[in-house]
């Protein structure tokens, strides 16, 4: 298991020592080589990030000055022109086809005109690796970034708490699955872009805070063994350091105890529809989506997802065909077709004459004049069939 001191993201104030080139060029820049390991794998690690980050950057012919510190190595470069958003890139890549099982970050400054504001900006970086726990590994993540991010304000979600809570109180586990992983995209973009918001490590630290509590407390409190419940929030960030692993992982416990559950679901939901289709019944002139929702105290949204799921058409389309079906039994009876209309909540006769149409293909007069004549002409059959059955009976006495 990755090991780290840094687990509580906490700066540590430092004061780097300005390295000196024998003939020195005219850009100075810093990269900082973050990486997790477990403890007793630290030394063999950090010697050979050492040897191959120095092969490479000789083979760029950048002089370099390296220092080996707990859990990172810091590379003070000097050189004529480079861009140093390239060369982070083209190192992290070179590391990673040796060690892409392995927990490591590429750190690095601008290309500065000074080696004192290269030292400055280092110092920055180096106080800042913890933002390796909340972005992941195999990032390269520059100064700018992290200065951005550093002075931001901005909250991932202010009502994650209620959020959260409203999801599991519904038992809607597909949409809270899809909230997190929405929320990590959001916090850590696949790619970053200059115009992309930026939250501070802090901030993500108390919205994955909040997340891994209450999910942990909602799986306890329904008795469920889930694997989060074997962890603290800094054991599983060293495990599954990032928001993104974090958030696959927390989906992936959601995703357990809903499939473990479905069952149990299953019968719940269809003693729910039958309530639901009941309650349309009595209602059929006045019900709507929101009037429903508010009657079963869900929300609307919850409710169409449900209905749709469950019942197979959305709950407009359900409700349309059950006025349009009862207004046809209606018809039976000797009941004005404007009184139809308005017992069954339509606007207009006029809309309601066209909705009738469109389902059964004739105004609902016509509709009742062949329904009376198909009835009539089943009464005279049944009659016929009566009489010639009395005759049958009368000649064989």
């Amino acid at each position: 298991m990755p090991n780290s001191n840094r687990s509580k993201l906490t700066n540590s104030k430092t004061t780097t020592s300005i390295p000196v080139w024998a003939d020195p060029l005219s850009h100075y820049a810093g990269i900082i080589v973050d990486f997790r390991c477990d403890p007793w794998d630290m030394n063999r690690l950090c010697t050979a990030i050492c040897c191959a980050c120095e092969k490479y950057l000789a083979f760029c012919e950048i002089a370099c000055h390296t220092s080996r510190q707990p859990g990172c190595v810091i590379f003070y470069l000097n050189f004529r022109e480079y861009n140093m958003r390239v060369l982070a890139d083209s190192l992290k890549q070179h590391l990673y086809n040796t060690w892409k099982d392995s927990f490591i970050n590429i750190f690095y400054t601008s290309s500065l005109d000074t080696p004192e504001e290269m030292c400055e900006q280092i110092d920055f970086l180096r106080q800042n690796l913890h933002y390796s726990l909340v972005y992941g590994f195999w990032k390269r993540l520059s100064h700018d970034r992290i200065k951005a991010a550093e002075q931001s304000d901005a909250v991932l979600d202010p009502d994650a708490s209620a959020s959260l809570g409203e999801f599991l109180r519904q038992k809607d586990y597909d949409m809270l699955v899809q909230y997190l992983e929405q929320h990590a995209g959001k916090a850590v973009p696949a790619q970053f872009n200059p115009h992309s918001q930026c939250y501070s490590a802090h901030t993500l630290y108390l919205y994955m805070e909040t997340v891994f509590y209450t999910l942990k407390l909602f799986f306890r409190s329904n008795k469920w063994n889930s694997p989060l419940n074997e962890y603290t929030l800094p054991e599983l960030l060293r495990v599954h350091p990032g928001i993104r692993e974090f958030t696959q992982f927390l989906s992936a416990c959601v995703i357990e105890y809903q499939s473990a559950h479905e069952q149990t679901a299953s019968s719940h939901n269809k003693q729910f529809m039958v309530m639901l289709q009941l309650y349309i019944e009595q209602n059929l002139a006045t019900v709507t989506l929101g009037s429903m929702a508010e009657h079963f105290h869900i929300t609307s949204a919850y409710l169409s997802r449900a209905f749709k799921k469950n019942m197979g058409q959305n709950f407009s389309d359900y409700l349309s065909d059950r006025k349009l079906q009862k207004a046809a039994a209606l018809l039976r009876q000797k009941i004005s077709i404007g009184d139809i209309s308005r017992q069954l909540g339509y606007s207009t006769p006029t809309y309601f004459l066209s909705k009738f149409k469109e389902k059964y293909g004739v105004t609902p007069s016509i509709y009742r004049k062949k329904l009376l004549a198909y009835e009539t002409s089943q009464t005279v059959s049944n009659k016929k069939g009566k009489n010639s059955g009395n005759q049958v009976s009368a000649d064989q006495t």
